[in-house]
């Protein structure tokens, strides 16, 4: 996955995030409680309004898609 930050300078800086999954030997597995974990930490996170709507509905359809 490539990345591009903009500091505060107009330069910009690309790098490059490997893919740690792409030769993972586990099979992966979902943890027994997740469904109950992710609702409740879904909830904590809508609660607090750490998003401005736009970002929180990307994010929701983001999730949504998963």
């Amino acid at each position: 996955m490539a990345q591009t930050i903009a500091l505060s300078t107009a330069k910009a800086i690309n790098f490059l995030l490997p893919d740690i999954l792409a030769a993972w030997p586990y099979k992966q597995l979902l943890h027994p409680d997740y469904g109950t974990v992710n609702v409740e930490s879904t909830n904590w996170v809508n609660n607090h309004d750490f998003f401005n709507e736009k970002a929180q509905q990307s994010a929701e359809k983001y999730l949504h898609s998963q």
